[in-house]
């Protein structure tokens, strides 16, 4: 089960969730993708069960969110629900183990309205109304989420393994440090970013290497959508204007990357991985697969 912390942070919603995948005390892998980008304008990622009976769950995450077909987020977090429940029915784990959550930050726009509001939501099949584990799957996925103003605000949620209310207000001092501040997304990255490395530190479920999306409110209803990262050593984790991500391995600085998987309006990506061609990370090879709706 891997740690997912998710904040907005005035015009900026970032996401940190860790790579590593586990099996009872096991690890079995520290670059597992667990995220997900759609349509450039919300992140999304899952903590729970690693696979959809032998597809990764990040695949499954990613062709649920292609076959729903739709630029709409309210549209895919229905449509991902519905097909949840009708595939962890045919899972045959006990109720404990089936727990899962597919948690989601980004941007929405209401219906007949012209602002952009910040959102964080979940679709799970075990969590309470504040967010927390029950101690049984239900055998139904629902959707949870919170609409922020669409003034300029802060939030912060964490998913996955336990994040104590203690801990969790420290990180919300920092973020609305950030926001007060108006910082932009970079440092607000970092402080996510170092809470999950200080948990991996004692929680060995929780691994070193992690994905960092970043979402800028500027950008998320433009076309068209990109998704960007500097492969430079010394770059950013994110960038103020575009959509991006940052991919911190845990040897450090790396050669490869690896990317969040993409969906939008019925097609998407997955496998995506970059490969620093020189120094400046100027040239760089990527290679990915397609996903197109079932």
């Amino acid at each position: 089960m891997t740690l997912i912390l998710s904040a907005v942070s005035g015009d900026y919603a970032v996401q940190v969730s860790d790579r590593r995948l586990t099996r009872g005390n096991g690890v079995l892998s520290d670059e597992t993708n667990k995220a997900v980008l759609f349509c450039g304008r919300a992140a999304f990622a899952y903590t729970g069960l690693a696979k959809m009976g032998n597809v990764p769950m990040d695949e499954w995450l990613t062709q649920a969110l292609v076959t729903a077909r739709t630029e709409s987020l309210s549209d895919a977090v229905n449509s991902l629900a519905q097909q949840a429940t009708t595939e962890f029915q045919k899972i045959r784990y006990s109720r404990r183990i089936k727990r899962h959550a597919f948690a989601c930050i980004g941007w929405t726009r209401p219906s007949n309205e012209t602002f952009v509001s910040p959102i964080i939501c979940s679709v799970s099949n075990a969590l309470d109304e504040n967010d927390n584990w029950l101690n049984e799957a239900e055998e139904e996925f629902s959707v949870k989420y919170t609409i922020g103003p669409p003034q300029s605000s802060f939030n912060v949620m964490s998913y996955g393994q336990t994040f104590t209310a203690k801990e969790l207000v420290q990180l919300r001092r920092k973020i609305r440090r950030c926001f007060e501040r108006k910082t932009g997304p970079e440092p607000v990255a970092k402080y996510l970013q170092k809470e999950i490395l200080r948990i991996a530190r004692f929680n060995s479920k929780v691994g070193h290497s992690l994905m960092v999306v970043s979402l800028p409110k500027s950008a998320a209803f433009s076309m068209p959508q990109v998704l960007l990262t500097d492969m430079a050593q010394s770059a950013p984790m994110t960038l103020k204007e575009s959509p991006s991500f940052y991919h911190v391995a845990h040897a450090g600085a790396a050669k490869i990357r690896f990317a969040p998987n993409t969906a939008c309006a019925g097609q998407g990506f997955r496998n995506v991985k970059l490969e620093r061609l020189n120094d400046s990370g100027s040239d760089v090879s990527i290679e990915g697969t397609v996903v197109l709706p079932k």
